[in-house]
């Protein structure tokens, strides 16, 4: 079995992804309006919602599509339209993750994951998602052998792991200064992603 993890086009998957906003003019905003309006721009999808910090929102979606960074910037201009101008993209995720939160969608545990040399991690211990997923593969086909100490759930987080290479590489173009936050749109580099 293998797992499509790139973001090539072509083939329709799901993604499963989170999109983290800077809001303007969060003082005035009502969060049952913000929630609804964010809500009615994704009807496709049921997201969830993160209000914890203030001045931030967090929007959790699942949604298909061919092509992951295509998938995530229009959902990412879709929540935009809906939020007070001036608001911009933060980052997107999964790229940065902890093994922990890697265990926890796999249904596995950290143990497990360490069965193979893994990748240096960066800042904080977190490791690139996308980096990871090469193990991926060799414990499935050791989990499909019997051996159950590589047994995890790559099925249901499939989703989750195909949308790490486009998070990772929005997040680079946000850093680089090609991604303009508030417009979504790329500039100074031949990119795969279209305004």
């Amino acid at each position: 079995m293998q797992v499509p993890m790139s973001s090539q086009s072509g083939i329709e998957r799901r993604f499963s992804f989170e999109l983290s906003f800077v809001l303007s003019g969060c003082d005035e905003l009502s969060q049952d309006v913000l929630v609804t309006d964010i809500c009615n721009a994704v009807p496709e999808d049921d997201p969830i919602i993160g209000l914890g910090r203030k001045g931030q929102v967090g929007v959790m979606l699942d949604l298909s599509g061919s092509c992951a960074e295509d998938v995530m910037l229009d959902a990412a201009r879709r929540v935009l339209a809906v939020l007070p101008e001036g608001s911009y993209l933060h980052e997107a995720h999964p790229d940065l993750v902890s093994l922990q939160e890697v265990a926890n969608h796999l249904s596995t545990t950290r143990q497990n994951l360490r069965l193979k040399p893994l990748p240096a991690p960066y800042a904080g211990g977190l490791f690139r998602l996308s980096e990871l997923s090469g193990l991926f593969e060799d414990h499935i086909e050791r989990a499909g052998q019997g051996d159950k100490r590589y047994k995890m759930n790559v099925e249901d987080a499939s989703g989750w792991l195909n949308a790490s290479f486009a998070a990772q590489k929005l997040n680079g173009l946000i850093a680089a200064g090609l991604l303009d936050r508030r417009t979504l749109k790329v500039s100074g580099l031949q990119s795969e992603v279209q305004p």
